[in-house]
């Protein structure tokens, strides 16, 4: 019999609650319809890429002030991640046409993950009215936000934000010898973006140097002035060098969506050289110096050579009186008959050098010269003869 009558009770209870429920829902049914409580869900944009952040704005806004703040459900969004915002409710009033209108505002983010059509669902929100002091509770439903998600330009993994960076610091300005060890800090920090959403770093190993990797670190930033998230990536490297020698860690890129010009970005580290005992000269210079060295010795070995190849061309007159085999006594009394004295002279020095005399024994030599420094015109005599 008690338990008859427990049973009586638990169901009658139930009734009242769900009659009391509904009570409550049509007396909030009546202000949404007469307009007096609105919702709304507005999205920054229709159009994406995968991994691009969605910024769906929801509010609330009533003729009657809102006793409660906004309390989210869970959202599922397929092939997507959905965020709440950092900074919560925002709570404002605004006159409107002389009436005072109250608003609830907060922020959802979602995460698409692959291209298609995306939507964010309509759900129930609920809020407690406080009409001249009597409060009436309800919920409303918000309506579905839609969006296209289009591939991007870039088939590698890419981050996307409105804002990116990608540093590394730790390099030693010091002499390494060998046994040290240097360690690099990457940092990646993407504006407008979540920590789930950055790619795993793969730091580069170095050919004859030791590799000590630290757990990767990941990290939201909030920023309340610019009500935006911007996600940290940072991961510091160990390199030990055993033995002397020029070691190169090569250069690292990410790609990089801009969302405010909407293209695709290469964020990239030079690469960086560590140089272990005593480097030649060379070795110890930069890469981009070390061509300018290479192409000064070129140009340097080119005028050699050029040089050279003048000098030859220069010679070309002698040799070709050589090959052609004309004696060096005829080129001289043929200069001499044509009173070329000058050319003359350096025949008989050449003449002299191949024969072996000495030519101040011989008067017409004397002679020669003095018709040469006097610039006379006359002809030697024809009587005298050099004996050739």
């Amino acid at each position: 019999m008690k338990f008859q009558n427990l049973f009586v009770q638990s169901l009658l209870i139930l009734c009242a609650l769900f009659i009391s429920q509904n009570l409550l829902a049509s007396e909030l049914q009546s202000y949404i319809d007469k307009g007096d409580i609105k919702v709304s869900v507005e999205l920054d944009s229709d159009k994406f890429v995968p991994r691009e952040q969605v910024q769906a704005t929801l509010e609330i806004v009533s003729k009657y002030p809102l006793k409660d703040e906004i309390v989210l459900p869970y959202l599922d969004v397929d092939n997507g991640i959905v965020k709440s915002d950092e900074q919560g409710v925002l709570r404002s009033s605004k006159m409107v046409e002389g009436e005072r209108w109250y608003s609830q505002s907060t922020k959802i983010y979602v995460y698409p993950m692959q291209q298609g059509r995306s939507v964010l669902p309509s759900f129930d929100v609920a809020v407690t009215l406080l009409d001249d002091k009597t409060s009436v509770s309800g919920v409303i439903k918000t309506p579905e936000a839609g969006f296209d998600v289009t591939a991007s330009s870039s088939a590698q993994e890419y981050v996307a934000g409105s804002e990116a960076s990608f540093t590394v610091t730790g390099a030693s300005e010091e002499e390494l010898k060998s046994g040290d060890a240097v360690t690099l800090t990457y940092v990646l920090s993407v504006k407008d973006s979540h920590t789930m959403l950055l790619p795993e770093f793969k730091p580069a190993e170095i050919s004859g140097a030791e590799r000590y990797v630290k757990p990767l670190q990941k990290e939201n930033q909030y920023n309340r002035l610019s009500k935006s998230n911007t996600a940290i990536l940072t991961q510091e490297v160990t390199y030990i060098f055993p033995k002397e020698g020029r070691f190169t860690v090569p250069s690292q890129t990410v790609q990089w969506w801009d969302t405010e010009s909407k293209s695709m970005k290469t964020l990239e580290l030079d690469q960086q050289v560590f140089v272990v005992g005593t480097p030649s000269l060379l070795s110890s210079l930069p890469k981009l110096d070390q061509i300018w060295v290479y192409a000064l010795l070129s140009v340097i070995a080119l005028l050699w050579a050029v040089k050279l190849a003048f000098n030859k061309i220069t010679r070309v007159p002698r040799l070709t009186s050589k090959q052609n085999k004309v004696p060096i006594s005829k080129l001289f009394l043929n200069a001499v008959k044509h009173k070329e004295y000058d050319k003359a002279i350096n025949l008989a020095r050449e003449l002299s050098q191949v024969k072996g005399v000495e030519l101040e024994s011989f008067p017409l030599w004397q002679e020669m010269l003095e018709q040469t420094y006097s610039k006379s015109n006359k002809g030697l005599p024809m009587s005298r003869r050099w004996n050739c």
